[in-house]
């Protein structure tokens, strides 16, 4: 070929792989554009985001052409075009693209590699027939789209992927040491249901809050409960939505059982999510349920303080949200008492519920502080005067850090559920909650929790869906591994009807289920649960909070031994990622024997010498046991935690739970034998293990499990035995392998 021939081809190359670089840049930004959700549309939104891709690659690339002015050997051209591109893509990061450094510069320099390949290869062969390229150059270029072509096929197929499912896990249940609920309730009542809307009637977003609006209601001025509404996303918020923080509206959609009541009153209040994208709808599926099991249920619209390209509260929304729901609230009072509406002497004031999601989990239980309060705690300008009769509350995945303030609430029932694979709020954190309640003696009331193996944050409204956060970082979720949206919604329908009709209803029947979720075998969709449950009955002996000796426990003159334990600790539970569980805890482990493995198939009358122990000493004027009626029972919570990340499940463990009275008349029972024990859960939230460490932290974390071991099942065992008389009990544990646990709020329920 000669020479001038192939130094026209190469220049030819070179453009077109500046053309390469550029479009990939454009193509970002108009992906980014597109991505933004301004409120104008996603076609706009792409093209202003093309255009602005297009203007930073002439600013960066004049950069560039500053920076290697003395470069020799590339064209100007492909300089300026690599480097403009290269800092158009950084600057899409900047507005936070969603990926991990760790992914996404790596995955920028081949990216934009790639495209130069293409861009230089098509160009080359789109020209070759003018230059008369030889055949060994065309045969080049043409490898090198094939090459370019299956980059990129194979980064949209693995963006495009659904990731892997997780490692089987036996959910076989144990032998049911409870009895099974007669009716599943997720099961349709006897109400037909009505659907009414109310809000400010001038909504210019959602007509059904606007022209199409049931009833009416006059705006609320939250301008000293949210101070943060100001400035730029502040203008933006009022532009779309046309009213600002002092006309902040009262819109809900009303599932209504066709009746005459009263009817207890239950509002469901959303998370955050781009207010855009109205989240009030998503919970329809508990709003039809409940209304037809006789509850009002109202779907409360907060979309307008949620979070949107314009910016978000960073949590500091927290405190309106709740402010929000007791303002519907005295909505509600004044309907009831008010002739002349649908709602007229329908509602049971003395019997109302708050349920939350996500940060509006948060929300609930502050709305039940505040409820108590004389002012806002954080500015006392504004006056409350609320005093609701709320009695449960129910958080969904919800944050619990978001306010500064710590929440404790006395005698208000509290459930909350949670999902391994919520990526969005990656621990248990309502069981933070859950340990601050307290109960007066004799409340009849609980607190409770579920943690829902593959379970996320999403599912739990319908229109949030598989993915817990948006594109782009939501194409790096294994959303594989995740159990049925429908299933998921399910959960949420057993456990929060069963639990307002046993909390708002005094329906006793449903408790079982909240102490032991196998009660619901029937209807529980096929996933691993670990169930947390709390009463007013339970007497500590060991919670651990009591000072730093490990060998006292919190009953006054108890003490700790411990015997063959590799590790032996209190501290504050750990979760996943930097926050903790807020509780101290023990943590035991133990290594495999070093002879032959123990064998402890039966149900021998005391731990064999060769099991770990773990024992709490009672002084002989403590009497915590006593009692030996259905509901008294050896109580704690406990979770195993992982050994190290490559030893297989020990499939053999189970616990031995020991009591000793003074006489040394010991008995003996075998945990498995009241619930399931469950594995270690682990997670993989993205679809690269190594980058879901590095984001999420550990892909497991101690979720505790409360046990219950009837007291008069030690008493049936021995006829000597004297429960009231109680000196020691123990934990043990064989050594067939090594094993590690967390214990908690070791107690006895009394009645």
């Amino acid at each position: 070929m000669p020479d001038d021939s192939r130094d026209a081809l190469t220049q030819q190359a070179w453009r077109g792989a500046t053309g390469g670089v550029v479009l990939a840049a454009v193509a970002i930004s108009a992906l980014t554009g597109a991505l933004f959700g301004s409120g104008l549309g996603t076609v706009p939104d792409a093209l202003l985001g093309a255009l602005a891709g297009g203007l930073c690659v002439l600013v960066f690339g004049a950069a560039t052409l500053g920076v290697v002015a003395m470069a020799n050997g590339l064209p100007r051209y492909f300089l300026a075009g690599l480097g403009g591109a290269i800092g158009t893509i950084v600057t899409a990061e900047f507005f936070d693209f969603g990926w991990p450094d760790a992914l996404f510069y790596p995955g920028l320099f081949v990216f934009v590699w790639t495209q130069a390949m293409l861009g230089a290869a098509l160009w080359v062969l789109a020209r070759g027939g003018v230059h008369q390229a030889a055949a060994r150059t065309k045969a080049v270029a043409a490898g090198l789209l094939v090459v370019a072509l299956g980059i990129n096929v194979a980064g949209i197929v693995w963006l495009a992927d659904a990731g892997t499912a997780p490692e089987p896990v036996d959910t076989a249940s144990a032998p049911p040491a409870v009895t099974p609920l007669e009716r599943n309730p997720a099961a349709p009542g006897d109400y037909a249901v009505q659907t009414l809307f109310y809000g400010s009637g001038t909504d210019i977003q959602r007509p059904e809050y606007g022209p199409g609006v049931d009833l009416q209601t006059e705006p609320v001025d939250g301008s000293l409960i949210l101070p943060e509404w100001n400035g730029f996303t502040a203008d933006v918020r009022e532009w779309y939505w046309g009213f600002g923080i002092d006309a902040l509206p009262l819109n809900g959609r009303v599932w209504m059982p066709e009746g005459d009541g009263p009817f207890p009153l239950v509002l469901v209040v959303h998370g955050n999510h781009s207010m855009q994208d109205y989240s009030d709808p998503g919970y329809a599926y508990l709003g039809e349920l409940l209304a037809s099991r006789g509850f009002i249920t109202v779907s409360v619209d907060e979309n307008f303080i949620n979070g949107s390209w314009s910016g978000d509260f960073r949590g500091n929304e927290i405190p309106a949200r709740a402010w929000l729901l007791l303002m519907h609230l005295k909505q509600w009072r004044q309907w009831n008492q008010t002739a002349g509406n649908p709602f007229y002497q329908h509602v049971d004031m003395d019997r109302i519920a708050l349920v939350g999601h996500s940060r509006g989990g948060e929300a609930a239980p502050l709305a039940a502080r505040f409820n108590t309060l004389p002012a806002f705690p954080d500015d006392a300008d504004l006056a409350f005067d609320f005093g609701f009769n709320i009695r449960s509350l129910v958080a969904l995945a919800p944050t619990d850090y978001r306010y500064e303030r710590r929440i404790t609430l006395e005698d208000v029932n509290y459930l909350t559920l949670q999902g391994s694979y919520d990526s969005d709020e990656r621990s248990f954190f309502g069981i933070r909650q859950l340990q601050r309640m307290t109960f007066s003696e004799g409340f009849d009331g609980f607190a409770a929790g579920l943690y829902i193996h593959r379970a996320n944050h999403g599912q739990f409204n319908s229109g949030w869906g598989a993915t817990d956060t948006g594109p782009p970082s939501s194409w790096l979720l294994n959303t594989e591994a995740l159990i049925d949206g429908a299933d998921q919604r399910r959960i949420a329908q057993i456990y929060i009807s069963a639990f307002l009709e046993a909390t708002l209803r005094g329906r006793d029947e449903y408790v079982p289920l909240f102490r032991n979720h196998q009660a619901a075998d029937e209807w529980l969709p096929e996933t691993v649960y670990v169930h947390r449950y709390k009463d007013a009955a339970f007497r500590p002996i060991a919670t651990f909070e009591e000072d730093l000796d490990v060998t006292t426990a919190t009953r006054p003159g108890s003490t700790v031994q411990t015997r063959l334990l590799s590790e032996w600790g209190e501290q504050d539970l750990p979760f996943r990622g930097a926050r903790t569980q807020q509780t101290s805890g023990v943590l035991i482990g133990w290594e495999k024997a070093g002879g032959a493995a123990d064998s402890t198939g039966g149900d021998p009358a005391s731990a064999p010498d060769s099991m770990a122990q773990y024992t709490i000493g009672l002084p002989a004027t403590d009497a915590v046991f006593q009692g030996e009626g259905e509901d008294a029972a050896l109580v704690f919570s406990m979770a195993r935690r992982a050994v190290d990340d490559d030893a297989p499940p020990d499939e053999r463990f189970d616990v031995h739970v020991e009591l000793e009275d003074a006489d040394g008349t010991t008995v003996s029972r075998r945990l498995s034998r009241y619930a399931a024990i469950p594995p270690v859960l682990r997670t993989q939230f993205l679809k690269l293990g190594w980058l879901s460490r590095d984001w999420f932290g550990m892909p497991w974390e101690p979720v505790m499990q409360t046990y219950e071991v009837p007291l008069g099942d030690f008493v049936q065992q021995t006829p000597d035995f004297v429960l009231s008389d109680v000196r020691r009990m123990r934990f043990a544990f064989g050594r067939h392998a090594p094993g590690k646990i967390a214990l908690d709020d070791i107690g006895v329920r009394v009645e």
